[in-house]
């Protein structure tokens, strides 16, 4: 439409010729870079973005400076509204969803196929949104460089709303069967026994002497008994040597997996009985629906425009 309105008072000088043609021969050989080469589309390719390029010099040229800031003020609005709608109208959703197990969220159909295991792993689903079906991948490992977690959200650019799907947690299903958080006092039922998480027994010796050697208290409850176990942990410098125990009466090994002093709270670690069908791994997935974000953007591009048309208009009129 502006190529149309636009009335060019005279013909584009040699030097801009010059800059569009060299632009558009550089652009043209990128994009032809790994693809066979065909000279007639070649040659077409490269008139084409040159006259693109210069009626978009002539359109900046003729447009006044007072359009500049009807357009920078448009951009505004169309950001404030991609804001509100996106912050105000979207819709999310909190899922756990099983190995092979299909789970509908709103228009999204997400099936967990599993983890795919390496340097950078990743979550794999199947995914269906109204009428599209497809395999996505979510980033989940830990980055070596700061020793975190990395998730990463898939996310599906739509018209209406854009699908952010965001893994929170994925859990193996030995791990379910074998590991257990507890905070101080707190009594749960895991596989065959009760397990009560009594608090810390911490060694002020050995930490004085720059050898920490922290112990969880733990009452199990198993055939009718109670027991009291101290699965620890000791420290030598960088080294952490578990001090593991066992259930009484049984060979299934107790373990101190992790804690918290501050929180008091501790993740225990508990060979499963014989003969436990291992359940399927699963994952705590994000699902959310942001409305017409694609605004915020917009309107970002529309503001650039609007305050970058004085500054290129500037030179050429002075």
């Amino acid at each position: 439409m502006l190529l149309l309105l636009t009335p060019f008072a005279r013909k584009p000088t040699l030097k801009t010729v010059l800059i569009a043609g060299t632009i558009a021969l550089a652009v043209s050989l990128l994009l032809f870079v790994g693809k066979p080469f065909v000279p007639v589309a070649f040659i077409l390719m490269v008139l084409s973005f040159g006259i693109l390029l210069t009626n978009v010099k002539g359109i900046v040229t003729h447009i006044p400076l007072s359009l500049a800031a009807r357009i920078a003020h448009s951009g505004i609005a169309l950001l404030i509204v991609g804001i509100i709608t996106s912050q105000t109208q979207s819709i999310e959703y909190h899922a756990q969803i099983a190995q092979n197990e299909k789970k509908t969220v709103y228009p999204v159909t997400l099936e967990l196929v599993g983890m795919v295991e390496g340097i950078k792993s990743a979550i794999v689903f199947k995914y269906d949104y109204y009428n599209t079906s497809k395999t996505i991948q979510t980033p989940y490992f830990i980055d070596t460089r700061t020793n975190q977690l990395f998730r990463e959200p898939y996310i599906d650019y739509n018209l209406h709303y854009d699908v952010y799907i965001s893994p929170v947690e994925y859990r193996l299903g030995k791990d379910t069967l074998t590991q257990i958080m507890l905070k101080k006092g707190e009594v749960r039922s895991f596989n065959d026994v009760t397990v009560r998480f009594d608090g810390f027994d911490i060694d002020r010796m050995a930490m004085m002497q720059g050898n920490p050697k922290i112990y969880a208290l733990c009452t199990i409850k198993y055939q009718g008994k109670e027991y009291t176990v101290r699965p620890g942990v000791l420290f030598d410098g960088d080294r952490r040597t578990n001090v593991n125990t066992m259930l009484p009466g049984t060979t299934r090994t107790i373990s101190l997996m992790d804690f918290d002093i501050h929180e008091k709270l501790i993740v225990l670690y508990m060979d499963a009985p014989a003969n436990t069908t291992v359940p399927p791994d699963f994952v705590i997935v994000d699902i959310s629906f942001k409305r017409l974000i694609w605004f915020v953007w917009l309107g970002t591009v529309v503001i650039a425009l609007g305050t970058a048309l004085p500054l290129v208009k500037r030179p050429w009129n002075t």
